[in-house]
């Protein structure tokens, strides 16, 4: 037995192989640089959904535990905090969130290139001697196999490594150069070998075959006649029996299809159609490939997918690209933080942030901290923050920007773009509130502290009653309330009036008249004087008489002596002269008789006359004519004789 091929066992995996080769398993933990529009990112599935944000010192990676760690390379916290790599016969790393390979043990090796189980070849067989895929063949007249990770070629009977050289195999014992062992030359012009003998001088029922005494119905290399060798068909050792050809498999091999021309084509150690033997399929599994190792079914579960039930009958069952309970590996349940449900997607844990929140700091760890229907900061989507206009205070209401007034302000005109514009303290068309005008009846108004108050009442009314709420009630152009409240119009001796604010006399009373013009002292004045006589300025003067205006028309108290008032019309006065008038001598209406003059108020007969009769005044009822008459009994009579001259 001689070692063919030192060959060590290679325990480093290359990780950039198992990458590029999409053996990582899907992993949790990518932190997002932001929140996707609809609110799904990515996350830590075990993260800790009640820690707040990382400390300044850790804002690259994620707070597990007390630890800042970086979960894309941290074995212990793969992907999220508490999800370790653990691996069979391997020691584990982290790759970019995903649990990988870092160094097989001993003697095992990652041969089906999924870190998933681990190491899972002892690198101890002819199929996987010293490294995965280094198959032990066997040379010219040896058996291969494996021990302590390194091919071992063992020389079959009746040979040997003579030449030294392991590339070659093992050389007959039966050449006269090697005769019964290695070095053992036969001489003589005739040399003859024979393995058991050695050097003999004829084969005898043997036969002679270049030195070599052969029995040629067992000899491989002799079959049936010398030189006639049995063919290497692969897998195989040539055997020859009754001078004809054949073989035996190697070990873990097997002629299945029964064609000789290809030997032992099948190794039933590692086909999953001929797994322990022909015919023996393994069965096929849902979503997964029939394996045979070590000729035992099994089946390595296709990518996405996993045995998590632990039930072979049902194959891989689960896919691990959806699978909550088992995203990206068998066992590894995603969580869902704060405000958010968990989901699984290619593998990688992650959330949805439920409707209304939002994972505004692209910490996974506290989920969806930001309640978008109201955050100030981030109203809608992470980053609208909404402004406060003037005169206001932001609002952020079922994931709209608004405001609120402030108190004393407010949005009257219904701009959001110029904020609460107005001041509704001070606004007399808004006070107190939009469209609240401040405006008392018959007063211009003013607004202060948001109470509407008269600021001053319109010309001709007054705010009698000092109440703002009912404005300037009153007029003021009435008696009651002439040009300011409660200013009465008190005018003596006259009805009042106010229609223009001031007070002034409408009507004297019967006997009275405002002859100064002051409205103030009323009537002042009667009018039964001469100076204001039935009207101011209206004076009572009579000709030739004494005036009176005693029942305030002007008339005549008395004529002046030697006048009379004989038409009876007092505008003229006494407008008679009774001293000298004929018709009215003495006093009106006493006119003096025929032949009589009036003199001195008395009517005086006539020279030639005589005075007969004494009337009104004292005055002659009749002149009679000297002459001719006499006075008898207050009456001329004519004188006898003198009768017819008259």
């Amino acid at each position: 037995m001689f070692t063919f091929s030192r060959l060590r066992a290679t325990h480093a995996v290359i990780a950039a192989s198992l990458v590029s080769a999409a053996c990582v398993l899907p992993h949790v933990g990518v932190r997002p640089d932001a929140a996707a529009p609809d609110g799904t990112v990515a996350m830590d599935a075990a993260a800790d959904a009640d820690a707040g944000p990382p400390p300044p010192a850790c804002e690259a990676g994620v707070v597990c535990g007390d630890a800042c760690t970086v979960t894309a390379n941290d074995p212990n916290n793969c992907g999220a905090c508490g999800f370790r790599c653990t691996l069979a016969h391997a020691t584990s790393a982290c790759t970019a969130g995903r649990c990988t390979i870092g160094e097989c043990e001993a003697g095992w090796g990652d041969c089906n290139s999924d870190p998933a189980d681990g190491c899972e070849v002892r690198l101890n067989s002819s199929e996987n001697c010293g490294r995965c895929g280094q198959a032990c063949v066997a040379l010219t007249n040896t058996t291969a196999s494996c021990s302590t990770g390194a091919c071992v070629q063992t020389c079959v009977a009746d040979t040997a490594n003579c030449d030294a050289d392991e590339s070659n195999g093992c050389e007959p014992l039966n050449t006269t150069t090697n005769c019964a062992r290695c070095g053992a030359a036969c001489g003589g012009s005739t040399p003859v070998c024979d393995v058991r003998m050695g050097c003999v001088s004829g084969c005898g029922s043997l036969s002679n075959c270049g030195g070599s005494c052969v029995n040629t119905a067992t000899s491989p290399a002799h079959c049936g006649a010398c030189n006639m060798a049995c063919p290497d068909v692969g897998a195989s050792t040539p055997t020859c029996a009754m001078s004809r050809c054949g073989f035996v498999c190697d070990a873990g091999f097997d002629d299945c299809d029964r064609m000789a021309g290809n030997g032992c084509e099948a190794n039933v150690r590692t086909n999953a159609s001929h797994c322990g033997g022909c015919g023996m399929a393994c069965p096929a599994r849902m979503n997964a490939t029939p394996t045979c190792n070590a000729a035992v079914c099994s089946f390595r579960c296709n990518m996405g997918s996993g045995d998590c039930d632990a039930n072979p009958s049902n194959g891989c069952e689960t896919n691990l690209g959806t699978a909550i309970a088992h995203c990206g590996m068998c066992g590894r349940a995603c969580t869902a933080p704060a405000n958010a449900t968990a989901t699984c997607n290619t593998g990688i844990c992650g959330f949805t942030c439920l409707t209304g929140f939002a994972d505004c700091n692209g910490n996974p760890s506290d989920g969806c901290e930001v309640d978008t229907r109201t955050s100030l900061g981030n109203c809608g989507m992470c980053g609208r923050a909404c402004a406060a206009p003037t005169g206001a205070s932001a609002t952020c209401t079922a994931s709209v920007c608004g405001f609120t007034c402030n108190a004393g302000r407010g949005n009257c005109d219904g701009n959001a773009a110029n904020g609460c514009e107005t001041d509704v303290n001070t606004s007399v068309p808004h006070c107190g509130m939009c469209s609240n005008a401040c405006a008392p009846a018959n007063a211009s108004g003013a607004c202060a502290a948001a109470t509407c108050s008269i600021a001053t009442c319109n010309t001709g009314f007054g705010d009698c009653d000092t109440s703002d709420a009912n404005g300037c009630e009153v007029r003021l152009n009435t008696v009651a309330n002439c040009g300011g409240c409660g200013v009465a119009c008190a005018t003596p001796n006259a009805t009042p009036t106010c229609s223009t604010g001031t007070c002034a006399v409408q009507s004297c009373n019967m006997g009275f008249g405002n002859c100064d013009g002051n409205a103030m002292n009323g009537c002042e004045s009667p009018t039964n004087t001469l100076t204001n006589c039935g009207t101011c300025g209206t004076a009572c003067a009579r000709s030739n008489a004494t005036a009176t205006c005693t029942t305030g028309s002007c008339a005549i108290a008395m004529c002046n002596t030697g006048f009379g008032n004989c038409d009876g019309n007092a505008m003229n006065g006494c407008e008679t002269t009774v001293a000298t008038s004929n018709t009215h001598c003495g006093g009106c209406g006493i006119a003096c008789v025929a032949n009589s003059t009036c003199s001195a108020g008395a009517c005086v007969c006539g020279a030639g006359f005589t005075n007969c009769g004494s009337g009104m005044g004292g005055n002659p009822t009749d002149c009679c004519d000297d002459s001719t008459e006499s006075c008898t009994m207050g009456m001329c009579v004519a004188r006898m004789g003198d009768a017819g001259t008259d």
